[in-house]
Order: structure tokens, then C-alpha cells, then sequence
């Protein structure tokens, strides 16, 4: 009868649904993250959520990744990193993670009361120490565990950083530094705030040392890739605005780059980290002759990359990305094996 017919039909219909939705749950959808760089991927996630989310009110920062790979470090401050004076953060502290559910905070929280200085870079410097620059000084936390130790201190400055490399001695680190803009060299046990080296143009955001020993500073897109000179002065040496590969993932302009260096290859690789909403990451030519996109579709804010030894121990090198989903609050760390 109709009824029967009816009642049959509901249990098909609510069967399907079911289905869908056991389907739904056990594939899983499709990754909005393009690896351009048919070289490089496949691209897999060494760790996610749980303290690493900013819903308990702290945000990822720097990135490094242990020198044998087992690991990787990430910064994290108490205020989203926005491009705005009323972003204040007041605490900073070290994340270790080994892997999928692992992440954990490593020794206590520093306070240091910093003004728009999240930690955006956490480099591996002097006695195995990951440092961040705040306010107050350069300050190295011990991968152990621990209270953070200073490298350089100096009276209360409002002052920004983004890029952190050290001498091979350690005698001396330099920073790029966007409030205010420019390049400082610090000498280890430092009590005031040196002037910066740089003479002309204002640099912004990251830096890196290639093994020709040139100081290349990564910028904003408008500003290009540029060159720190030995006598001070700033050279573009690529320019990324007009980069076609380049301009054309790049949908909606931001602030904020960060950049590493291959250890094999010598390329460097660039990303606009936030206020962006289309994060990208560009590879250049270790020559500064060209630059494609290596991967693309990250969510709004990509905080910062780094290369290291492969999680899984096999032999080659990964690009490990960390990000705060600004929609979901979700933190995750990406692995790239990138040859």
C-alpha cells in the first residue's frame, strides 16, 4: 500500500543520509593548500590544534625546527598580530612539538610587557637557545625547559622585530626591526639599544645570510627583495610587485613577510604572512634571477616557515609552515619535503 511504500522510501532516504554523512566523515575533503612546485610535497600536517589553537588566547609566532628534525619550536604572545598599535602583547612563550597531538609549552612564560613585539621570529642561537625579540631585550628559552635568558637588554623601547640571525661565534646577533625600521647589530651582554647600520631606505621584516655571506632583506611585495650592503647601504636586488608569476597569486596585498633559506639549493623562500588574505609562498633563485610560487591557499595568517631534517628520518630536507586559522581559531604545523 501507500504507506508502506512511503515508510520504505523514508528508510532508503534516511539509509543515503546516513551514508553521506559516514562518507563525509571518513574522507576527508579536499585540501584548499596547492603545492605549485611539482618537486616538492606531498604536503602533510606534523601537528595540530590542541595548544597550539588560539582559542586559549595565544597566537603562533616564530618557527624553527630542531637541527635533527624531531622537533619544532614555535614562539607564541597573547595578541593576535594585526597591523594595528591597540595589538598589545604581554607574554611569550616557547611550544615544542614531535609530532601529531604533541605540542606542549616548554618552561614558564616570559613577561616582558611588549608593545606590537609578538616574537615573529624564533631563531636557535648561542648555547642551543630559541630567541625572540621583545621590548626589553633578545631573550633565548632553553629547549628543555627553564626561565629564558637575555642575550642583549636595554631600557623599555617601543620596537618591533621581525628577523633574528646570529654571528658563527655568537658574539653578535642582527636584527631587522620594523618599529623602527631599520637594521641593528647587538654584542652580546648589550644594556642599550645600538643604532641601526643601514643608511639609507628603510627595510622591513626578515633577513637571511647566504652562504656567499650577502644579507638579503625580505620585505613586503612593494618593497622587493633587498640587499644589505657592507657600508650600510640598501640595494633591491628582486622586485617581487612587478614578478608576474608572483603578482598573480598574489589576490589581495598584505604585511608581513618572513623568509628562510634551502640548505641544499641556497634558493630563498618568501611568504606574505598576514593581513593577507591570500598567503603565499614564492621560491627564488638562490641567484635572485627568477621566482615561482611554491605553494599557495593557506588561511589567513600564515606566521612563519622554516627549513629542517624530515620528521620521518629519511634523508633530505622539509619546509615546515606554521598557521593560525583566523576563521576557526585552529593552529597547525605543515611538513613540505621540498628536494
Amino acid at each position: 500500500n501507500n504507506s508502506h511504500s512511503f515508510q520504505s522510501l523514508k528508510k532508503v532516504l534516511v539509509g543515503l543520509t546516513s551514508l553521506s554523512l559516514l562518507l563525509a566523515i571518513v574522507t576527508p575533503a579536499k585540501a584548499a593548500i596547492q603545492i605549485v612546485d611539482r618537486t616538492a610535497g606531498p604536503l602533510s600536517i606534523f601537528d595540530r590544534g590542541g595548544i597550539l589553537n588560539s582559542t586559549g588566547g595565544y597566537y603562533m609566532q616564530g618557527l624553527e625546527v630542531a637541527p635533527d628534525g624531531k622537533a619544532v619550536f614555535v614562539a607564541q604572545a597573547n595578541a593576535a598580530p594585526s597591523n594595528s598599535p591597540s595589538s598589545l602583547s604581554t607574554m611569550n612563550r616557547l611550544i615544542k612539538s614531535t609530532g601529531l597531538r604533541t605540542a606542549v609549552k616548554v618552561g614558564p612564560t616570559l613577561n616582558v610587557g611588549n608593545h606590537r613585539t609578538w616574537g615573529n621570529d624564533l631563531t636557535l642561537g648561542p648555547n642551543g637557545r630559541y630567541y625572540i625579540f621583545t621590548k626589553t631585550g633578545l631573550w633565548g628559552f632553553s629547549p628543555t625547559g627553564g626561565a629564558a635568558s637575555s642575550f642583549a637588554t636595554w631600557p623599555t623601547k617601543n620596537v618591533g622585530s621581525s628577523g633574528i640571525t646570529f654571528t658563527p661565534d655568537g658574539s653578535a646577533a642582527l636584527v631587522s626591526s620594523d618599529w623602527p625600521g631599520g637594521v641593528f647589530r647587538f654584542l652580546k651582554n648589550a644594556t642599550t639599544f645600538p643604532t641601526k647600520i643601514n643608511t639609507a631606505n628603510v627595510p622591513w621584516d626578515d633577513h637571511v645570510i647566504t652562504r656567499t655571506n650577502r644579507t638579503i632583506i625580505c620585505t613586503e611585495p612593494k618593497f622587493g627583495i633587498q640587499e644589505l650592503l657592507p657600508n650600510g647601504n640598501i640595494v633591491k636586488v628582486y622586485d617581487l610587485k612587478t614578478d608576474v608569476d608572483v603578482k598573480a597569486a598574489l589576490t589581495v596585498a598584505g604585511y608581513g613577510a618572513r623568509c628562510t633559506i634551502h640548505p641544499v639549493s641556497g634558493d630563498i623562500f618568501w611568504t606574505l604572512n598576514f593581513e593577507t588574505s591570500s598567503p603565499i609562498i614564492v621560491r627564488i633563485k638562490a641567484n635572485l634571477s627568477d621566482a615561482t610560487v611554491f605553494a599557495k591557499g593557506f588561511a589567513p595568517d600564515l606566521r612563519d616557515i622554516d627549513f629542517g631534517r624530515r620528521s620521518s628520518g629519511a634523508a633530505g630536507y622539509s619546509l615546515y609552515v606554521s598557521e593560525n586559522n583566523r576563521s576557526t581559531g585552529v593552529g597547525t604545523i605543515y611538513e613540505i619535503p621540498t628536494p
